[in-house]
C-alpha cells in the first residue's frame, strides 16, 4: 500500500479511537459516531477520489466561527462541562482538517488534536475497558507518528531531487519493499517489527499514565461507578387507582439546607417542606401527565437575575444520582448563582440537571421567596423576577359532571365572592381533606371502571 494512503487510513483510525475515548469519558455516543463517519467519508471523498475538499481560507473561517461560538460557553462554564465544550471545538477543527488537501503540517495538527481529545478523556475516571482502549490508541499513535516521519522524509527528499524523485538512501532498504519510488513507495515488514517493539514500551507507559492521572469524577462508559437509584413516588405521570409497594430505605436521596441571602448564613425552617419536581397539568382517562405548562419554549442555563426582590432565602440542595434528571426545589425559585449544569425547561416549568451529571451526586443553589419568618408559606406571590411555577394553562378535564356539580355546590355553601379565588380554593381544599366524606386508605378499593376514576371517587367509592 502506498505510504501516504497508509498514513491517511492510520490518521482516520487514530482520530476515531481518540473520539471513542472521549465518548467514554463524556458518556456520550455523539463524538465517536460523528468522527468515525466523517473521517471515513474524508478518506474516500478527499484523499482517494478527490471529489470534495475544503479550501484553506474557508476552513480558517469555519474554525474562527466555531471558536467564537465555543468561547461564549467556555468563559463561564466550569469543571467537566468546560472540558466537554472544548472537546467539541477540537473535534470540529479536526474534521475541518480532514476534508482539506493534506500536507505534512496538516497531519501533525491532526495528531495534536487527537491527543488533546485523549487528554480531556483521561480527566474522567474510567474502567478497565478505557485502559485497554487507551493502550490500543497509543499503539496506533506510534504507528501514525512513524508513518508521518517517513512521509516528511520523503517530502524532503523530493524537494532536494532535481527530477522530483527521492534520492537513494539507507532508509529505502530499511523501511520499503521497493526503494526509490518516492512518496508511493510501499512500507516493508521491517517497519512493523520496530513498531511492535515500540508498542510494548508504549503499553507500559500507558498503564503508568492511566493509574497516575487525576480525574474529575467516577465514570465508566455506560453507567456511573456509583449506581443511580430510582426515587419512589416520583414520576412524570400518575395513573389514578394504581397501587405499588413502597420499599423503606435509609439510603440518602437528597439534602436541603436553607441559608440567608446574600451572606449564606444557616437558617432554620420550621414545619413541613414541600418541593416541586414536575408539574402534572394534562389529565385524561384517569391519568395525569407532565404536559406543556407555559407558552415559553426552549431551554436556558441558570443565570442570576440582575435585579432581585427582598426577602430571598437560599436553598442549597445536594441530590444523589438518579434514574432521571429532574431537580427539586421550593417554589417559586430565583437564580442566585450561575450554573451551566442546571437547565431550565421553559415549556414544562421545571429544572433538569445536565445529562452528564444525572448519575452522580450533584449540588445546586437557588433562591426563593416562599420562606417567611422561618416557615414555608402555602401560597407565594409570583414576582416578575421569579420564575412562574404556576401552569399557564390549567387542566380542564372533560366529562366530569359529578365533580363539577360537587364543586359548584361547595362554592355556593362557602358564600365567598367570586373575586376571592384564594378563599374559594382554600374552602375546597378543606372540604376534601378535613371533611368526613373522603378517607385515605392503603388497601385496594372496589372501583367502577366504566366511569372516570375521579367521578367514581367523588360519587361512589370515596376512599383510596
Amino acid at each position: 500500500m502506498p505510504l501516504e494512503r497508509l498514513l491517511q487510513i492510520n490518521m482516520a483510525a487514530l482520530a476515531s479511537l481518540g473520539a471513542l475515548l472521549l465518548g467514554m469519558g463524556a458518556r456520550s455516543e455523539g463524538p465517536p459516531l460523528v468522527v468515525i463517519v466523517a473521517t471515513a467519508l474524508s478518506v474516500w471523498l478527499t484523499d482517494v477520489t478527490g471529489r470534495f475538499a475544503i479550501g484553506r481560507r474557508v476552513s480558517h473561517v469555519l474554525m474562527l466561527v466555531a471558536a467564537a461560538v465555543a468561547m461564549q460557553n467556555l468563559l463561564w462554564v466550569r469543571n467537566e462541562l468546560q472540558a466537554l465544550n472544548f472537546a467539541w471545538l477540537v473535534i470540529f477543527i479536526q474534521l475541518t482538517l480532514f476534508f482539506q488537501r493534506k500536507d505534512g503540517r496538516a497531519y501533525w495538527l491532526l495528531v495534536l488534536l487527537s491527543l488533546l481529545q485523549v487528554v480531556i478523556a483521561t480527566l474522567f475516571s474510567q474502567g478497565i475497558w478505557f485502559g485497554l482502549l487507551l493502550g490500543l490508541y497509543m499503539l496506533v499513535g506510534f504507528s501514525a507518528m512513524t508513518l508521518l516521519l517517513l512521509y516528511r522524509q520523503w517530502e524532503r527528499f523530493a524537494r532536494d531531487c532535481n527530477d522530483g524523485r527521492p534520492l537513494e538512501s539507507a532508509m529505502d532498504g530499511m523501511f520499503t519493499s521497493h526503494p526509490g519510488e518516492g512518496r508511493d513507495a510501499a512500507v516493508g515488514p521491517s517497519l512493523f517489527r520496530r513498531l511492535g517493539i515500540m508498542g510494548v514500551q508504549t503499553l507500559a507507559l500507558t498503564l503508568v499514565l492511566f493509574f497516575a492521572l487525576p480525574r474529575f469524577g467516577q465514570f465508566s462508559w455506560g453507567r456511573a461507578a456509583v449506581s443511580s437509584q430510582p426515587l419512589v413516588g416520583f414520576s412524570d405521570e400518575v395513573r389514578l387507582g394504581e397501587l405499588a409497594p413502597i420499599i423503606e430505605s435509609r439510603e440518602e436521596v437528597m439534602r436541603l439546607r436553607f441559608e440567608t441571602h446574600p451572606d449564606a448564613k444557616p437558617l432554620t425552617v420550621r414545619g413541613d417542606i414541600y418541593l416541586q419536581g414536575a408539574l402534572l397539568v394534562d389529565y385524561a382517562h384517569g391519568q395525569w401527565q407532565a404536559g406543556v405548562a407555559s407558552s415559553r419554549l426552549g431551554s436556558a442555563y441558570l443565570l442570576p437575575d440582575r435585579s432581585q426582590p427582598s426577602g430571598i432565602v437560599r436553598q442549597r440542595i445536594v441530590i444523589e444520582g438518579m434514574d432521571h434528571d429532574h431537580l427539586f426545589f421550593v417554589a417559586p425559585y430565583l437564580a442566585v448563582e450561575s450554573n451551566a449544569a442546571v437547565e431550565i425547561d421553559n415549556a414544562h416549568e421545571r429544572l433538569r440537571r445536565h445529562w452528564h451529571f444525572r448519575d452522580r451526586r450533584f449540588e445546586y443553589t437557588l433562591g426563593t421567596t416562599a420562606i417567611v419568618d422561618g416557615q414555608q408559606r402555602p401560597l407565594s406571590r409570583v414576582l416578575p423576577e421569579c420564575k412562574d411555577v404556576t401552569p399557564g394553562t390549567k387542566a380542564k378535564p372533560d366529562n366530569l359532571p359529578n365533580l363539577t356539580a360537587l364543586a359548584t355546590r361547595w362554592i355556593k355553601e362557602s358564600r365567598l365572592p367570586e373575586q376571592d379565588r384564594v378563599g374559594r380554593a382554600r374552602y375546597l381544599e378543606r372540604q376534601l381533606s378535613r371533611s368526613d366524606l373522603f378517607r385515605y386508605s392503603l388497601t385496594g378499593v372496589e372501583r367502577d371502571t366504566s366511569i372516570d376514576p375521579i367521578e367514581d371517587f367523588v360519587t361512589r367509592h370515596p376512599q383510596g
